[in-house]
């Protein structure tokens, strides 16, 4: 029943499903996407679609221009108007934790992790962008009082506490710790 198929078949067979596809999404008159392929950077891919490299920047939402990756999927603005990013993000700052930010935008902690794939939830970073599913409301983030210390190894919350003075609680309700044992290297802690 099934015969073996020819390079030729399959990339005839490939470019009728990808031309079926591509005709039934919605046209967009402002943006059109890319999907990065090795060896790209921002200003080749600038050039190629005739952008500039700023509005590519801006349209992705990119803190970092040199960071980008095979397989990314990217924004290529329409020449000559506004860019409108596709999707909300958040980027952590220090004393985040992903429940407060989900209930800053009106969402689950799980929402926000299944949209960046987040294999733990407890693990996010300063300077991290998160991907908002589109649930909630505007972001209004968590005030930042008092110092701020990065969890090194072997560090414990009472061993943080004593090296600052503080009470070990007061420095738990200050960063939403529900478990004085589950904190980990790198995560930024606010000494109230």
């Amino acid at each position: 029943m099934w015969r073996k198929l020819s390079t030729r078949n399959w990339r005839r067979i490939s470019i009728v499903l990808v031309l079926a596809f591509t005709m039934t999404m919605p046209v967009s008159a402002q943006n059109q996407t890319y999907v990065v392929q090795r060896g790209d950077s921002l200003s080749r891919i600038a050039a190629r679609f005739g952008v500039t490299l700023q509005s590519l920047i801006t349209a992705n939402n990119l803190i970092n221009p040199n960071l980008i990756f095979t397989g990314q999927v990217l924004i290529i603005p329409a020449t000559g108007g506004p860019v409108t990013p596709p999707v909300r993000t958040y980027t952590v700052r220090p004393g985040d934790q992903l429940r407060f930010i989900a209930a800053s935008f009106g969402t689950t902690w799980q929402a926000i992790a299944a949209a960046n794939n987040l294999v733990n939830p407890n693990v996010i970073y300063v300077g991290q962008v998160l991907v908002i599913p589109a649930t909630g409301g505007p972001v209004v983030p968590p005030p930042v009082t008092g110092d701020i210390y990065v969890v090194q190894r072997g560090d414990t919350m009472f061993k943080i506490a004593r090296m600052f003075g503080r009470d070990v609680y007061n420095i738990a309700r200050a960063n939403g710790i529900l478990n004085l044992n589950q904190i980990f290297t790198g995560q930024v802690l606010v000494i109230p």
